[in-house]
């Protein structure tokens, strides 16, 4: 078995299907296709969860309004989160609400959420990272165990990732509410925050981001694989390629480095 081969072959599956609707609708019509992505990433993590973790678009609510009025304005995230691309939830829990395509869950059913993008551009960086960042800290708030985070862009269109490390460093605020701590970056390169040093994992309390580049097609796999042992106790080298991410380390950060 070759799980490195077996990463390139999820990332050629979903550049292809990508390109194929795109093919089919053309480039003008994004709302479309990036719906379509969503659904692409939905469809696979559902796939390999365990049958006790929901996967769905969503929302998250956090308090009751105790005054009963209704609440007309936009992006208050002291009742409810934003719409989350892909909502991981408990299943053995209550929904608020659910249909085929929307589920609204109380904040301690939350396992993790991820943001979808086409692409991730350097000016939407900021708006983006400050806006997931948001619903993060609120759900970490009410949880013991911090959700999963990540930020999926099948592509990006910039060249210099660093800058997005010094960003989500800066936002954390020395938090681990805070902590984005997945995030692919088109084909080959990739974000992970250690708890612990992965080289010398009796290192806790390590808390760093490492921003790998890749020389093949592994990021998605590696993002896709780390969601699905998230949610496992024991760390299983079986579910990724032989060998260790760390001859690909291109930079890191400390959560607690000042920038």
């Amino acid at each position: 078995m070759s799980m490195k081969l077996y990463y390139e072959s999820i990332n050629n599956e979903f550049m292809a299907l990508k390109e194929r609707i795109t093919y089919l609708i053309g480039y003008t019509h994004h709302s479309t296709t990036g719906g379509y992505q969503e659904s692409l990433l939905k469809d696979f993590i559902a796939r390999y969860l365990p049958e006790n973790i929901g996967v769905s678009r969503g929302f998250v609510v956090f308090n009751q309004r105790q005054d009963n009025v209704y609440e007309t304005r936009r992006n208050n995230l002291e009742y409810n989160s934003n719409e989350l691309d892909i909502l991981l939830y408990d299943k053995t829990r209550p929904t608020l609400y659910k249909s085929d395509d929307l589920v609204v869950v109380d904040v301690h059913s939350v396992k993790g959420i991820i943001e979808v993008k086409a692409t991730l551009r350097a000016n939407k960086v900021i708006d983006i990272v400050d806006k997931f960042k948001r619903n993060i800290s609120k759900i970490n708030e009410h949880k013991n165990e911090k959700i999963y985070s990540g930020i999926f862009a099948y592509e990006v269109a910039f060249s210099n990732e660093k800058n997005l490390l010094d960003k989500i460093q800066y936002d954390t605020n020395r938090s681990l509410n805070n902590v984005i701590n997945h995030i692919c970056l088109g084909d080959n390169k990739f974000i992970k925050f250690w708890d612990y040093n992965p080289n010398c994992t009796f290192e806790e309390d390590y808390y760093k981001w490492h921003l790998y580049k890749f020389d093949d097609n592994l990021a998605m796999g590696y993002f896709i694989y780390n969601l699905i042992t998230y949610f496992t106790d024991e760390n299983d080298s079986l579910w990724f390629p032989a060998g260790t991410k760390e001859p690909y380390l291109l930079d890191s950060r400390i959560i607690d480095e000042p920038i």
